[in-house]
């Protein structure tokens, strides 16, 4: 049983550092799967396709693993995956706030309540319809994804994360023969439910995995998923139910691969074996090789891979979630640890303040390398001569960042310009539009007057 609030305060104690904890956030890497990782970073690189935010070394060995270590086919998939996030506004969607959780003061700072205001300019309105997916619309007008019909979909379809299973990993647990399709679609929409599963896909990654790693004292990457698919057959393999699973396995496939460590399937009837049949054709051999489907005497496979204690009393544990109004609503897990959760944002800081401290050794080394000695012979060179060099390397660091970081901010001006002319262009076709509109209609009531 994993009591990750009481051992986590240990766990500090005995490691002590920062650099302890990045060492079990990065885990063991082997020698082989570096030089994979470093060749592919060098190939993408190449191509200046590779931005710096999704340079991970984890998230590179996922790619290469899932195309066996085929740089040329990695390297395609990942340039869609990149592509996707900046159609889909992958980074947009990762904000979403939940009703249920506490909102996000900064969040709210960038997203004015004008809007609910009498007196709006109606051309604000004009611009949020047209263009809702502008960037630049988005950052002004705080449009960023909310999943608000959150509470109601997860009364017609229960799923969510609770808990860890023994190793650590977060489990995932659907009940797929409890969701009521007419009534879901009526709350919300294919398109949000799939934003509402990237969301939670985002938060895995950042935040779900950095806990669980943290907790379990070793690296986390991967989750254990549960579906309890009692009534599922192949009469609820409706079109709407089709697309949403076809959807979901494309995004999981093509952009979060390798990131499933084992799927339980129980509760399994004849209907729904009929249905797996047809299932895997859509499946890679590779995912389908992990998911065990068994009937309804499941309870001792699931309790060899989750604790009681993390396994809800409908699937053979003890746990009921009583405070939290279910199993499905709690999202139970090392992830909501306040204790854990502020030692990893410290822990961030701590790791950009080192990287930032030996990008700055680097450069002053440099700095000395490049600077001529005095031709006098064997003379020593004195401290203060090398004083004066650091000094030197340090200022010019110091104003090669300084320039950097106006450049960054004149690239993303230039952005920002580029979404206004897009908008102001959209708004004077909409305007020639509504002219020869409102001329029609003149020419209309001066032909009726006649």
């Amino acid at each position: 049983m994993m009591s990750y609030p009481l051992k986590f305060g240990e766990f500090l104690k005995r490691t002590g550092s920062t650099k302890s904890m990045q060492m079990v956030l990065e885990g063991p890497r082997c020698p082989a799967d570096e030089e994979h990782v470093e060749c592919f970073r060098e190939l993408l690189s190449s191509d200046n396709q590779f931005p710096r935010k999704h340079d991970d070394y984890h998230t590179l060995l996922r790619f290469l693993r899932v195309k066996n270590f085929d740089k040329l086919k990695a390297k395609d998939l990942y340039l869609k995956m990149l592509k996707w996030r900046d159609d889909f506004g992958v980074d947009a969607i990762a904000k979403e706030n939940f009703p249920t959780k506490k909102a996000n003061p900064r969040r709210n700072r960038l997203a004015p309540n004008f809007l609910s205001r009498k007196g709006t300019p109606t051309f604000i309105f004009i611009i949020i319809e047209f263009f809702p997916d502008c960037t630049l619309v988005k950052m002004l007008f705080g449009l960023e994804f909310k999943f608000e019909e959150y509470e109601e979909v997860k009364k017609c379809y229960p799923h969510g994360f609770h808990g860890v299973d023994r190793y650590g990993r977060p489990l995932y647990i659907e009940r797929l023969g409890m969701i009521d399709l007419n009534v879901l679609l009526k709350v919300t929409t294919i398109d949000r439910i799939l934003k509402h599963h990237i969301a939670e896909q985002e938060k895995t990654l950042n935040l779900r995995y950095p806990t669980c790693s943290i907790a379990a004292k070793k690296h986390i990457s991967s989750i254990t998923s549960i579906l309890d698919v009692k009534g599922v057959g192949m009469n609820s393999f409706t079109k709407p139910a089709r697309d949403i699973f076809m959807e979901i396995q494309k995004i999981d496939s093509n952009y979060y691969p390798e990131t499933l460590h084992q799927l339980f399937i129980v509760n399994a009837g004849s209907g729904f074996r009929a249905l797996w049949k047809a299932l895997k054709a859509f499946m890679d051999a590779h995912t389908v090789a992990k998911i065990q489907v068994l009937g309804s005497n499941y309870q001792s496979s699931l309790l060899e891979v989750v604790d009681p204690s993390n396994l809800p009393t409908f699937l053979g544990g003890n746990c009921t979630c009583l405070e939290y109004g279910g199993c499905m609503s709690s999202d139970k897990g090392p992830w909501n640890n306040t204790e854990i959760t502020e030692a990893l944002q410290v822990d961030s800081w701590a790791v950009c303040d080192t990287e930032l401290k030996n990008e700055n050794k680097t450069n002053t080394s440099m700095a000395l390398e490049e600077t001529p000695l005095p031709a006098t012979g064997d003379v020593e060179i004195s401290a203060t001569h090398k004083t004066d060099t650091q000094k030197e390397g340090s200022e010019q660091h110091t104003e090669r960042g300084y320039l950097d970081n106006i450049f960054q901010k004149i690239l993303a001006i230039d952005v920002a310009v580029k979404d206004v002319k897009m908008v102001l262009v959209g708004l004077t076709e909409k305007q020639e539009e509504l002219a020869k509109q409102v001329e029609e209609l003149m020419n209309l009531v001066r032909s009726m007057t006649l």
